[in-house]
């Protein structure tokens, strides 16, 4: 082996331009330190194929993860192309609550995966599971989320290779339910955190003989070139040739608010296929009291909608106090719903994600599960809110989908200490001088807890107060952002905006507006939804029921006082992209740029002590030493890291020169912004920022990602994160700086391995 990489180096030193004799040493070293750390040429590429956060019907932490090695198209043609793909040093981690990366899997020196086969990780061997295959990996640490899921692959140099999910709620597919049910890639070659790449199970293989659980570990998602195990749910010992298996009971109605009459029971196809559902049954009651309706012939499921079937049409009957509805194939029972006593006009089904079970106070026929905001309100039904000296008011609440306030438990707050615990309370007189709020909290039967307020004004000397809604205290701004957002879907739901509640308190949305639409005066008003600190809610298309413009376009996010609170901005569009803002942290101020210091830091001087966003923190430490020879603030740059410009023997390292260089050419001797994050220093005492470059609305970090010169860093969340990933896997793809090295250095080691 020795003999075949001494002309690798040969090549690459040849090759390379003319070099000081105190850094051929250096790029020796590397260059032997990267052949013990190979990791797979761009001649194949490796993904997170399948998921399985269920668990099974023997244990809940019976998980496990795919992988797969696809051909890579854009070097597939190279007579050198690889058939296989090694991930020795790789490793498999998942983010957890706290936003902490925590590994699962690490790889061996030597493993590999067959170009066009599948690698399964799993947390039991196959004697302890209901796996029929043994694993490749068996970790005792492989753990997946059922809610905020977020997977990574990274290489051994711990570069993201591949990232699946996007963090926010439920997982974009699989069940949780009686059936088991794993999400499956759609493209191999596509985005592992596009929703709309990920599907739910529809068959069956490689699962123990009877086991309620569908999914393809180990195989084909079309089950090709592995033999299907034939699925039997676990309802029922017999078997049928012809079972739907992504077919579920969805939603129930047994309560409607009038005649029973309209009561309805909905079937969901969750697969990627259409199912004909001609001839199955719809089946209610016990015993005796058995009743079962055929669905006619002809009618067919599409992938991933749902169909309803009323009392009128079906005959069939769901009792008020609670009952069970199943679902049969013949003889074979394919699902069941027992349902408790529903308040009218609720629904009963299963969640999206989990595929547990849930009342909810809105129902969604025909269309995917969601919890829909009951948009609580206060309706005055007598006085003034506005008034001289005093007022009477009379209120009650109020919805708009007024059964969803059904059995409510209403708590009330008046600025004079009344709490009346009803959803009518009596008229109360108030004189309470100045602006004051009436606060209702409700929580629904269905679960939910929503508040309203109301404002009210009472100037004694009969002053002109000012506009109604207008709060005593506006909110910061960017206390709630917009997170992110899919403006565009070809997916009738597949549309939605995410807020973010940046701030240490809860934040009352009631009055806040989404604006951005097509039309001039197309926005969505919030009303009764509250967003905990720190929490982040993601509101579907269908409910905002705005449509967006395309291909670029803009949201605005304003509070009570009209102020704008967050933007986000899209200038193109793929079907399904996320869209995530680089939004604007904390505050900024402006400072001179007194020397860069390498890559990713850089020492500054204040302009403007009397500047309102300069953190008194930062005010403290420049004043300390405003008065000494030389006065200056490092700063390190947030979310980025550079090489080092000195390796521990001392040598100047090539990559870390040519980063400082960039900086230097960039911003050196000159003025630039700086804007803040929540957390204004690091451990060593350096102020962290983001710097803009002068007179633009780039940042640094992002035009030394772009160049090469710098990699995103991973494990801190900020808003910028994404971003940055994405400028760092241009610059690999464009080769550029560093990455044009570790390129060169790859293809001749493939090279003389081939």
């Amino acid at each position: 082996m020795l003999r075949s990489i001494i002309p690798v180096y040969s090549r690459i030193l040849c090759n390379a331009p003319p070099m000081h004799p105190v850094f051929r040493p250096l790029f020796l070293g590397m260059a032997f330190a990267l052949l013990l750390r190979i990791i797979p040429t761009a001649y194949a590429r490796v993904v997170i194929s399948e998921v399985n956060w269920a668990g099974s019907d023997l244990s809940t932490s019976d998980e496990w993860v795919e992988l797969a090695c696809v051909e890579d198209s854009e070097d597939s043609n190279d007579s050198n192309d690889s058939n296989e793909c090694s991930i020795g040093g790789w490793s498999l981690a998942y983010v957890d609550s706290k936003n902490v990366e925590q590994t699962m899997a690490t790889f061996a020196a030597g493993t590999v995966i067959g170009i066009g086969e599948y690698f399964l990780v799993s947390n039991y061997s196959a004697t302890e599971s209901r796996l029929s295959v043994e694993p490749d990996v068996v970790a005792t640490a492989v753990n997946v989320p059922n809610t905020k899921l977020l997977l990574h692959l990274r290489d051994a140099f711990t570069a993201i290779m591949d990232e699946v999910d996007d963090g926010i709620g439920d997982p974009f597919a699989g069940l949780n339910s009686d059936i088991k049910v794993s999400m499956e890639r759609i493209d191999l070659y596509g985005h592992g955190n596009s929703k709309d790449n990920w599907i739910m199970a529809s068959t069956s293989v490689n699962f123990d003989v009877e086991a309620p659980a569908l999914g393809t570990p180990g195989a084909s998602r079309l089950g090709s070139s592995v033999s299907s195990v034939s699925f039997v749910s676990s309802f029922s010992s017999s078997s049928s040739a012809n079972i739907p298996r992504s077919l579920f009971i969805t939603e129930l109605l047994p309560n409607p608010e009038g005649s029973d009459t309209e009561e309805w029971i909905e079937i969901g196809n969750v697969g990627a296929t259409p199912v004909p559902i001609a001839g199955l049954l719809l089946s209610t009651g016990t015993g005796t009291s058995v009743k079962k309706y055929t669905i006619p012939a002809g009618e067919i499921l599409e992938p991933r909608t749902f169909r309803s079937f009323r009392a009128h049409q079906t005959k069939l009957t769901l009792p008020n106090d609670g009952g069970t509805v199943s679902l049969f194939s013949g003889e074979t029972k394919i699902d069941a719903m027992t349902y408790p006593a529903i308040p009218e006009g609720m629904s009963y089904g299963r969640t999206n994600g989990s595929g547990s079970f849930m009342t909810y106070c809105i129902p969604s026929e025909r269309e995917a599960n969601i919890e829909k905001p009951v948009g609580l309100g206060i309706t005055v039904q007598s006085g003034d809110l506005k008034a001289i000296a005093k007022t009477s008011l009379n209120l009650t609440a109020s919805a708009p989908y007024g059964p969803a306030l059904t059995g409510a438990i209403c708590r009330w707050e008046y600025p004079d200490g009344f709490a009346p615990e009803t959803c009518n309370p009596p008229s109360r007189t108030l004189s309470n001088s100045g602006i004051s709020l009436i606060t209702l909290h409700a929580k629904l039967q269905c679960g939910r807890e929503e508040r309203a307020t109301l404002t009210v004004r009472i100037d004694p000397k009969g002053i002109e107060t000012r506009d109604d809604n207008m709060p005593a205290i506006a909110l910061p701004k960017n206390s709630v952002i917009i997170s992110a957002a899919v403006p565009y879907s070809s997916k009738q739901d597949g549309t939605w905006v995410s807020l973010r509640n940046t701030s240490d308190d809860a934040v009352d949305l009631t009055g806040f507006t989404l604006e951005g639409g097509i039309l001039p005066n197309d926005r969505y008003r919030f009303s009764g939804v509250t967003l905990l600190p720190r929490e982040e809610r993601r509101f579907a298309g269908t409910l905002l029921r705005m449509d967006f413009p395309l291909p670029r376009g803009t949201l605005i996010l304003k509070d009570l006082t009209k102020s704008m609170q967050s933007i986000l901005a899209w200038t193109a569009l793929r079907d399904g992209s996320v869209v995530r803002p680089p939004v604007k942290p904390l505050g900024s101020i402006t400072v001179q740029v007194l020397r860069v210091v390498d890559g990713d830091s850089l020492e500054v001087a204040l302009l403007d002590t009397d500047d309102p966003d300069l953190p008194s923190s930062v005010l403290h430490r420049w004043t300390a030493q405003e008065m000494s020879l030389s006065p200056a603030i490092r700063v390190r740059l947030i979310g980025i890291d550079a090489p080092e410009l000195f390796q521990e023997t001392g040598a100047i390292s090539p990559s870390g020169l040519e980063a400082l260089n960039s900086v230097r050419a960039l911003i050196d001797n000159q003025k630039i912004e700086l804007q803040f994050d929540t957390n204004y220093w690091d451990d060593y005492e350096r102020l962290l920022a983001y710097a803009f470059l002068p007179n633009s609305e780039e940042l640094l970090q992002t035009a030394l990602l772009r160049n090469g010169n710098a990699v995103a860093e991973r494990g801190y969340s900020h808003p910028y994160r994404d971003y940055f990933i994405a400028m760092e896997e241009e610059a690999k793809l464009l080769k550029k700086g560093m990455w044009a090295f570790f390129r060169q250095m790859f293809q001749a080691l493939h090279s003389a391995f081939a």
